[in-house]
């Protein structure tokens, strides 16, 4: 390859830090490399200036980068970074040579960009060339450790882990073992990588992770170059070799393609050259930051420890401590005092900056005791005013919102008397905001508080009016429905209003001391009217679920009730057709009242063409205008939400009332047939000649007696009445036992009935006679002595009768 491949070196990076893009672009579209693809490698070497990077690259690869001349002294040779194409390797490689770092051109305080092409080499490289002298192995500066350190750190948080060979070179090695060597810097590499600040998400990665070491050893150039050139040949092997203890393992490959190396490369300096983290001191400014840091720590760690400290934490959870930033104060200064007396020495600005540092840990750690004195401050303050709250409420006719803030204001007094001494004059600025943060947490804590004890208070008073509500309403609605009256729907309306309305003003009286927003007012007020619509949903809804019952008691109110209020007795004047049409009328027309929700009064019109399409159920001759319901799924004109039985269910319903209806109405013909019967069928002619015979003399004392006969007829008057209207003879068949219990519940009402038809017909005869009163009193004397000459004659012809009686009988005993 080394026919083809061009030596010459271009610089990558200058001394000022400048990427040469165009440059590594012409590079990367050579002959020797454009076709690679990703079959490249990158070999990079850091060291001390004039250790001899250059030549060992040289010997190495067959790069021909500039060496140092060691006639005109030591001395910055390599500028920047520089790179080649190996020409000795048959595999491309590139080759990264880096300006040594600890030169005396850039000084002290300008090691940036040292350690800056450092992680870029470490970064891109895929094997890493660590030039190091023999002696200085062991060492902490010589051996270049403070900035591997750094590197390494920053790697962890710039780049996600990637693993690089780091062939430490050993220069002008000594009779040391190289294994004994290569110990010494592995045990180094491994406490470096302890020691240095890893990433949360990276803590457990070990150096394996992200190197693997290797190491390799030289003699001295100048005086064995022979030697020297003999070796460089078998070290270049090792990176072509496909022996395990190769350097680039065959048929390994490079992420990114040869055409995007320029890219891949100048994105990955410029996050190296952005990155503050490479922005460090010098030395001198390193030991100071370090030294100035542990004194801190130190001086915060015997506050922490000192007797006061914990006394202090201690008292603050317990109670009360008075003076607290007056004593913390003290403890605070002293701490400071030793900073201050320990670092005076140091750099001012590192002494400054770690004091501000020291600062911020101090307010870390005296918020603790801070927060323990104000949360035992928040605890008792609120369990204070808790009690004060309660005890100011619980009196008779006491202002609850008025109380809640009187209260309040005492509490949050209180709370301000006690945190007044409690922060540090040192940190007031710091901690300042933290007593204003937990005052405004204890005055939301009250008014959290009070919150929930007015939500507790007017849930509880919202359920003792609900409840009075239900106990108000309901017995109401259920009479209503009940009754079942045409006007039902708007005595609902009517009666449901009032009540909800004198309920809403107790509400608003009881709740006025809580001095709630007019929108809360509302809300409960709704939430009564909709605790009263839910109480009557419910009543119409188990009205609904029993409407058959209902219909059936209607009916039978109907039929077997007359208009008087009186029991129906079925003789042969009682029109049965009549009273049943008039009883299912009444039926269907409850069923109506039922079938829609009618407390919107829009509706009724409507709803006058739903009774016509029910009552046709009951009569259709007399409604024949109304629309049939059989397979109507909803009325016309009538919303779905409205409608509380759908016209089908309806059908339904009434057969099931109507199967129910003529069960009475035939038990009624069967009445009225047995009635019949009984009128037309007299005494056999055998009784009544036995109860002339036997009966004789009775009756012939009943005869000459008019008040017996008079009695008598009357009885037999009100026999045949009460025979007739109890169905004496239709009970009787069932059997005498029988027949008495049947008629036992029909005998008061039958007497009552009478009695009520017999004071009626007086009455009406009473005031007849009361009309003609005026007419009769002349007459009342003709009368009175017509009775008088009619009573001599009974009485004669009483005492004839008499005599005659006498003598038939003596004439039997003789």
């Amino acid at each position: 390859m080394s026919d083809v491949v061009s030596t010459t070196s271009l610089q990558l990076i200058d001394a000022d830090g400048e990427f040469n893009s165009p440059g590594v672009d012409s590079f990367a579209a050579s002959p020797s490399l454009a076709t690679c693809g990703s079959k490249y490698k990158v070999i990079a070497i850091m060291g001390p200036q004039s250790s001899g990077k250059s030549t060992l690259l040289n010997h190495v690869f067959g790069t021909q980068f500039q060496e140092m001349n060691a006639i005109a002294g030591r001395g910055r040779t390599t500028q920047g970074i520089w790179m080649a194409l190996a020409p000795k390797i048959d595999e491309p490689v590139i080759v990264l040579d880096l300006e040594g770092n600890d030169g005396r051109e850039r000084g002290e305080d300008d090691t940036a960009f040292e350690k800056q092409a450092a992680l870029f080499a470490m970064s891109v490289a895929d094997v890493l060339l660590v030039n190091i002298w023999c002696h200085d192995i062991g060492r902490e500066a010589g051996a270049g450790k403070p900035l591997l350190k750094i590197v390494m750190e920053v790697q962890m948080k710039l780049f996600s882990p990637r693993k690089t060979t780091v062939l430490f070179v050993i220069r002008d090695r000594s009779k040391t073992p190289l294994d004994h060597l290569s110990g010494i810097l592995t045990t180094d590499m491994e406490k470096l990588w302890d020691s240095i600040a890893k990433p949360a998400e990276k803590s457990n990665m070990k150096l394996t992770d992200y190197f693997e070491l290797k190491f390799a050893s030289l003699p001295n150039y100048e005086e064995r170059e022979e030697l020297f050139r003999a070796e460089t040949c078998m070290l270049r092997e090792r990176f072509a070799s496909e022996d395990e203890d190769a350097f680039i393992a065959e048929g390994s490959t490079t992420s990114v393609p040869i055409d995007g190396l320029s890219y891949s490369m100048n994105s990955m300096w410029q996050a190296v050259r952005d990155n503050k983290d490479l922005d460090l001191p010098a030395h001198k400014v390193m030991v100071a930051t370090v030294r100035c840091e542990q004194i801190a720590t130190e001086a915060i760690t015997e506050l922490e420890e000192s007797e006061e400290w914990e006394s202090l934490q201690e008292q603050s959870k317990a109670g009360h401590v008075p003076e607290l930033g007056s004593t913390l104060s003290q403890l605070i200064s002293t701490a400071f005092a030793k900073y201050d007396e320990e670092t005076g020495f140091f750099d001012v600005k590192v002494r400054d900056g770690k004091r501000e540092e020291m600062t911020a840990k101090l307010v870390g750690v005296i918020s603790r005791v801070l927060e323990q004195q104000l949360d035992w401050i928040h605890k008792t303050g609120l369990k204070l005013y808790e009690g004060e709250f309660t005890s100011a409420t619980s009196e008779s006719g006491a202002h609850f919102a008025a109380c809640a803030q009187s209260c309040k204001q005492a509490a949050l007094q209180l709370y301000t008397d006690q945190t007044t001494d409690t922060v540090p004059s040192q940190l007031t600025s710091d901690l300042a905001s933290t007593v204003t943060k937990a005052r405004s947490s204890f005055s939301s804590e009250i008014d959290k508080y009070i919150s929930e004890v007015t939500k507790e208070r007017v849930t509880s008073s919202m359920a003792q009016f609900k409840k009075s509500l239900s106990s108000s309403l309901g017995p109401v609605v259920a009479s209503i429905i009940d009754d079942a009256a045409p006007n039902m729907w708007r005595s609902l309306t009517s009666s449901v209003a009032e009540i909800t309305s004198r309920q809403q003003d107790s509400m608003y009286t009881s709740l006025k001391s809580f001095e709630l927003e007019r929108g809360e007012i509302e809300r409960l007020k709704g939430n009564l009217e909709e605790n009263a619509r839910e109480i009557v949903d419910s009543k119409i809804e188990e009205a609904v679920k029993s409407i058959v019952g209902r219909m059936r008691d209607r009916f039978n109110k109907v039929f077997n009730v007359t208009d008087k209020g009186l029991p129906r007795t079925w003789d042969t004047r009682v029109d049965i057709g009549a009273v049943s049409k008039k009883a299912k009328l009444a039926s269907a027309e409850l069923l109506t009242l039922l079938t829609v929700d009618q407390r919107d009064a829009r509706h009724e019109k409507h709803v006058s063409k739903v009774k016509l399409s029910i009552c046709k159920l009951a009569d259709p001759e007399g409604h024949a205008e109304g629309a049939s319901i059989v397979g109507m799924d909803l009325f016309p004109n009538v919303e779905e939400t409205l409608t509380l039985i759908r016209p089908t269910k309806c059908a339904d319903l009434w057969k099931q009332f109507e199967n129910e209806a003529n069960v009475s109405i035939t038990q009624a013909v069967a009445a009225q047939d047995a009635a019949n019967r009984a009128a037309a069928n007299g005494p056999p002619l055998w009784a009544l000649a036995a109860i002339a015979i036997l009966g004789y003399d009775e009756f012939m004392s009943v005869l000459y007696n008019p008040l017996l006969l008079i009695i008598l007829l009357a009885c037999v008057a009100v026999g045949k009445s009460l025979y007739e209207k109890c169905d004496v003879a239709q009970d009787m068949k069932h059997g005498f036992v029988p027949g008495l219990l049947l008629l036992a519940p029909k005998i008061i009402p039958a007497v009552t009935e009478y009695v009520g038809e017999t004071i009626e017909t007086l009455s009406k005869a009473a005031a007849e006679q009361h009309a003609l009163a005026k007419e009769q009193v002349a007459s009342e004397t003709l009368k009175s002595n017509a009775t008088a000459t009619e009573t001599s004659s009974v009485a004669a012809e009483t005492a004839v009768s008499g005599e005659g009686l006498k003598q038939r009988k003596a004439a039997a005993n003789n």
